[in-house]
Protein backbone atom coordinates (compact mmCIF):
# COMPACT_ATOMS: atom_id res chain seq x y z
CA UNK A 1 0.00 0.00 0.00
CA UNK A 2 1.35 3.25 -0.85
CA UNK A 3 1.96 5.28 2.26
CA UNK A 4 2.38 9.69 2.25
CA UNK A 5 3.29 10.93 5.46
CA UNK A 6 3.15 14.27 6.76
CA UNK A 7 4.22 15.55 10.48
CA UNK A 8 2.28 15.98 13.60
CA UNK A 9 2.59 17.10 16.89
CA UNK A 10 4.12 13.97 17.99
CA UNK A 11 6.72 14.23 15.75
CA UNK A 12 8.53 17.42 16.83
CA UNK A 13 10.10 15.85 19.35
CA UNK A 14 13.19 18.33 19.74
CA UNK A 15 16.77 17.12 20.16
CA UNK A 16 18.02 17.48 23.58
CA UNK A 17 20.92 19.09 22.60
CA UNK A 18 20.41 20.94 19.38
CA UNK A 19 16.98 21.77 19.87
CA UNK A 20 16.51 20.94 16.16
CA UNK A 21 13.04 19.88 15.81
CA UNK A 22 11.22 16.78 13.78
CA UNK A 23 14.40 15.15 14.04
CA UNK A 24 13.45 11.06 13.64
CA UNK A 25 10.38 12.18 11.03
CA UNK A 26 13.12 14.10 9.21
CA UNK A 27 15.79 10.88 9.33
CA UNK A 28 12.57 8.10 8.62
CA UNK A 29 10.71 9.87 5.90
CA UNK A 30 11.96 11.51 2.33
CA UNK A 31 8.22 12.43 0.90
CA UNK A 32 9.91 15.28 -1.38
CA UNK A 33 13.09 16.58 -2.98
CA UNK A 34 12.75 19.87 -1.54
CA UNK A 35 16.20 21.56 -0.08
CA UNK A 36 15.49 21.70 4.13
CA UNK A 37 15.85 24.18 6.20
CA UNK A 38 16.19 23.56 10.26
CA UNK A 39 16.67 25.93 12.80
CA UNK A 40 16.96 25.37 16.94
CA UNK A 41 13.14 25.47 18.31
CA UNK A 42 11.53 27.41 20.75
CA UNK A 43 9.07 26.22 22.63
CA UNK A 44 6.72 28.51 24.38
CA UNK A 45 4.07 26.42 25.65
CA UNK A 46 3.32 22.19 25.02
CA UNK A 47 -0.26 23.17 26.51
CA UNK A 48 -1.58 25.91 23.94
CA UNK A 49 0.58 24.02 21.70
CA UNK A 50 2.44 27.47 20.97
CA UNK A 51 6.02 26.73 19.23
CA UNK A 52 8.02 28.51 17.11
CA UNK A 53 9.81 26.58 14.77
CA UNK A 54 11.81 26.33 11.78
CA UNK A 55 11.07 22.97 9.54
CA UNK A 56 10.98 23.83 5.55
CA UNK A 57 11.17 22.04 2.56
CA UNK A 58 12.20 18.26 3.24
CA UNK A 59 9.19 16.10 4.77
CA UNK A 60 7.67 19.38 6.13
CA UNK A 61 4.85 20.21 3.39
CA UNK A 62 4.69 18.98 0.06
CA UNK A 63 2.17 17.77 -3.19
CA UNK A 64 1.98 15.39 -5.21
CA UNK A 65 -0.95 13.78 -8.51
CA UNK A 66 -2.68 10.84 -8.43
CA UNK A 67 -5.10 10.42 -11.34
CA UNK A 68 -6.98 13.51 -11.65
CA UNK A 69 -6.43 15.04 -8.13
CA UNK A 70 -3.76 17.03 -6.43
CA UNK A 71 -2.81 16.41 -2.89
CA UNK A 72 -1.35 19.15 -0.59
CA UNK A 73 0.00 18.04 2.62
CA UNK A 74 1.26 20.79 5.06
CA UNK A 75 2.48 21.79 8.63
CA UNK A 76 0.85 23.14 10.92
CA UNK A 77 3.47 23.35 13.29
CA UNK A 78 5.45 24.96 11.31
CA UNK A 79 5.72 28.53 10.76
CA UNK A 80 2.89 29.39 8.24
CA UNK A 81 2.38 32.79 8.28
CA UNK A 82 2.02 35.47 5.03
CA UNK A 83 5.67 35.80 4.41
CA UNK A 84 6.85 32.55 5.83
CA UNK A 85 8.40 29.73 3.85
CA UNK A 86 5.63 27.19 3.63
CA UNK A 87 3.12 29.96 2.78
CA UNK A 88 4.58 31.10 -0.30
CA UNK A 89 4.98 27.13 -1.28
CA UNK A 90 1.24 26.99 -0.74
CA UNK A 91 0.83 29.55 -2.70
CA UNK A 92 2.72 28.75 -5.70
CA UNK A 93 1.89 25.27 -5.28
CA UNK A 94 -2.02 26.03 -5.85
CA UNK A 95 -1.81 28.78 -8.61
CA UNK A 96 0.31 26.25 -10.55
CA UNK A 97 -2.07 23.65 -10.46
CA UNK A 98 -3.19 22.10 -14.25
CA UNK A 99 -7.08 21.82 -13.62
CA UNK A 100 -7.32 20.44 -17.03
CA UNK A 101 -5.13 17.19 -15.78
CA UNK A 102 -6.16 16.94 -11.88
CA UNK A 103 -9.29 19.28 -11.34
CA UNK A 104 -9.33 18.04 -7.98
CA UNK A 105 -7.37 19.71 -5.13
CA UNK A 106 -7.34 17.95 -1.00
CA UNK A 107 -5.17 19.66 1.13
CA UNK A 108 -3.97 17.74 4.64
CA UNK A 109 -2.97 19.17 8.11
CA UNK A 110 -2.48 17.64 11.00
CA UNK A 111 -4.34 19.96 13.30
CA UNK A 112 -7.89 20.92 12.62
CA UNK A 113 -9.27 24.29 11.66
CA UNK A 114 -13.07 23.26 12.49
CA UNK A 115 -13.47 21.11 15.47
CA UNK A 116 -16.29 20.73 17.60
CA UNK A 117 -14.86 18.29 19.92
CA UNK A 118 -14.31 19.61 23.30
CA UNK A 119 -10.70 18.61 23.39
CA UNK A 120 -7.72 20.54 21.59
CA UNK A 121 -9.62 24.04 22.04
CA UNK A 122 -7.34 26.98 21.67
CA UNK A 123 -4.28 25.95 19.89
CA UNK A 124 -2.19 28.77 19.54
CA UNK A 125 -0.22 26.70 16.44
CA UNK A 126 -3.56 25.61 14.64
CA UNK A 127 -5.03 29.01 14.96
CA UNK A 128 -2.30 30.49 13.16
CA UNK A 129 -1.92 28.44 10.19
CA UNK A 130 -6.24 28.41 9.77
CA UNK A 131 -5.84 32.36 9.96
CA UNK A 132 -3.01 31.98 7.37
CA UNK A 133 -4.31 29.32 5.19
CA UNK A 134 -7.87 28.92 5.23
CA UNK A 135 -7.79 31.95 2.79
CA UNK A 136 -5.81 30.88 0.05
CA UNK A 137 -7.39 26.90 0.33
CA UNK A 138 -11.21 28.60 -0.19
CA UNK A 139 -9.88 31.07 -3.22
CA UNK A 140 -7.96 28.57 -4.70
CA UNK A 141 -11.01 26.14 -5.24
CA UNK A 142 -9.88 23.32 -2.57
CA UNK A 143 -12.76 20.55 -2.38
CA UNK A 144 -11.61 19.40 1.62
CA UNK A 145 -9.21 20.01 3.97
CA UNK A 146 -8.66 17.03 6.00
CA UNK A 147 -6.80 16.58 9.63
CA UNK A 148 -6.19 13.90 12.73
CA UNK A 149 -5.14 15.15 16.02
CA UNK A 150 -8.30 15.14 17.35
CA UNK A 151 -9.46 11.26 17.94
CA UNK A 152 -12.96 10.90 16.58
CA UNK A 153 -14.55 11.20 13.22
CA UNK A 154 -15.99 15.00 11.95
CA UNK A 155 -17.32 16.38 9.15
CA UNK A 156 -18.06 19.72 8.60
CA UNK A 157 -21.01 21.01 5.69
CA UNK A 158 -18.69 23.32 3.16
CA UNK A 159 -17.30 26.38 5.08
CA UNK A 160 -15.59 29.28 4.82
CA UNK A 161 -14.69 32.01 6.83
CA UNK A 162 -16.28 30.30 9.80
CA UNK A 163 -19.74 30.67 8.01
CA UNK A 164 -21.43 27.21 6.40
CA UNK A 165 -21.71 28.20 2.44
CA UNK A 166 -23.94 26.02 -0.17
CA UNK A 167 -22.03 22.98 -1.85
CA UNK A 168 -19.64 24.28 -4.08
CA UNK A 169 -18.54 27.19 -2.64
CA UNK A 170 -16.30 26.30 -0.15
CA UNK A 171 -14.51 23.17 1.31
CA UNK A 172 -15.25 20.85 3.76
CA UNK A 173 -13.13 19.96 6.60
CA UNK A 174 -12.65 16.23 7.52
CA UNK A 175 -11.28 15.25 10.84
CA UNK A 176 -10.12 11.54 10.64
CA UNK A 177 -8.45 11.03 14.00
CA UNK A 178 -10.15 8.19 14.77
CA UNK A 179 -7.41 5.38 13.66
CA UNK A 180 -6.32 4.68 17.09
CA UNK A 181 -4.47 5.87 20.02
CA UNK A 182 -3.22 4.68 23.81
CA UNK A 183 -5.43 7.58 24.88
CA UNK A 184 -8.51 6.09 23.77
CA UNK A 185 -11.41 7.87 21.76
CA UNK A 186 -12.86 11.76 22.45
CA UNK A 187 -16.84 11.72 22.37
CA UNK A 188 -17.49 14.84 24.18
CA UNK A 189 -18.78 17.25 21.64
CA UNK A 190 -19.54 21.00 22.19
CA UNK A 191 -23.13 22.14 22.60
CA UNK A 192 -25.15 23.39 20.88
CA UNK A 193 -23.08 21.94 17.41
CA UNK A 194 -22.32 25.19 15.26
CA UNK A 195 -24.20 25.50 11.63
CA UNK A 196 -20.95 23.80 10.22
CA UNK A 197 -21.61 20.48 11.65
CA UNK A 198 -22.86 18.39 9.84
CA UNK A 199 -21.79 14.54 11.28
CA UNK A 200 -19.55 13.85 14.34
CA UNK A 201 -18.82 10.49 15.88
CA UNK A 202 -16.36 9.73 18.68
CA UNK A 203 -17.13 6.29 20.46
CA UNK A 204 -16.15 4.05 17.19
CA UNK A 205 -12.44 3.52 15.37
CA UNK A 206 -13.00 4.08 12.29
CA UNK A 207 -11.07 4.78 8.34
CA UNK A 208 -11.94 6.74 5.49
CA UNK A 209 -12.25 6.19 1.46
CA UNK A 210 -12.27 9.17 -0.91
CA UNK A 211 -13.57 7.81 -4.65
CA UNK A 212 -13.07 11.04 -7.24
CA UNK A 213 -15.98 9.76 -9.47
CA UNK A 214 -15.59 12.63 -12.29
CA UNK A 215 -14.09 15.84 -12.36
CA UNK A 216 -17.29 17.77 -10.57
CA UNK A 217 -18.16 14.96 -8.00
CA UNK A 218 -16.30 12.61 -5.73
CA UNK A 219 -17.52 10.38 -2.56
CA UNK A 220 -16.51 10.58 0.80
CA UNK A 221 -16.89 7.40 3.30
CA UNK A 222 -16.35 6.57 6.73
CA UNK A 223 -16.63 3.27 7.89
CA UNK A 224 -16.27 2.27 11.49
CA UNK A 225 -13.85 -0.54 11.89
CA UNK A 226 -16.62 -3.27 12.70
CA UNK A 227 -18.61 -2.67 10.06
CA UNK A 228 -18.58 -3.33 6.73
CA UNK A 229 -20.88 -0.08 5.26
CA UNK A 230 -20.52 3.91 5.90
CA UNK A 231 -21.68 5.08 8.49
CA UNK A 232 -21.37 8.77 6.76
CA UNK A 233 -21.23 9.46 3.41
CA UNK A 234 -21.12 12.70 1.32
CA UNK A 235 -20.78 13.52 -1.97
CA UNK A 236 -18.41 16.28 -2.59
CA UNK A 237 -18.65 19.11 -4.90
CA UNK A 238 -15.77 20.43 -7.23
CA UNK A 239 -15.22 24.05 -6.25
CA UNK A 240 -13.28 24.90 -8.96
CA UNK A 241 -16.65 24.22 -11.51
CA UNK A 242 -19.05 25.21 -9.26
CA UNK A 243 -17.56 28.61 -7.99
CA UNK A 244 -17.30 29.37 -12.07
CA UNK A 245 -13.60 28.96 -12.61
CA UNK A 246 -13.93 25.40 -13.97
CA UNK A 247 -17.00 25.79 -16.33
CA UNK A 248 -19.99 24.95 -13.92
CA UNK A 249 -20.67 28.12 -12.41
CA UNK A 250 -23.33 28.73 -9.75
CA UNK A 251 -23.30 27.03 -6.30
CA UNK A 252 -23.78 23.37 -6.02
CA UNK A 253 -27.54 23.07 -4.31
CA UNK A 254 -28.25 22.50 -1.29
CA UNK A 255 -27.10 19.44 0.80
CA UNK A 256 -29.72 16.79 -1.13
CA UNK A 257 -25.96 16.15 -1.76
CA UNK A 258 -25.79 13.94 1.14
CA UNK A 259 -26.07 10.64 1.00
CA UNK A 260 -26.79 8.70 3.90
CA UNK A 261 -26.12 10.34 6.56
CA UNK A 262 -26.59 8.91 9.86
CA UNK A 263 -26.95 11.16 12.69
CA UNK A 264 -24.49 10.63 16.02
Amino acid sequence: MPLMVFPGNHEIEMDRDTKEPFVNYRHRYVMAQQQETVAPGVVHDWDTYDFDLTYDGGSSYYSFDVGRAHFVCLNTYAATAPGSAQYAWLEADLDGVDRSLTPWVFAFYHGPFYNSNVNHQGEVATAASREAMEPLLAAHGVAAVFAGHVHSYERTHPVVGGARVAPGLGPVYIVVGDGGNREGLYNAWQEPAAEWVAYRNGSSYGHGRLKVLNDTKALWSWLPNNTVSAEDEVYLENPWYYQGSGGGGGGGGDDGVDQGVIAA
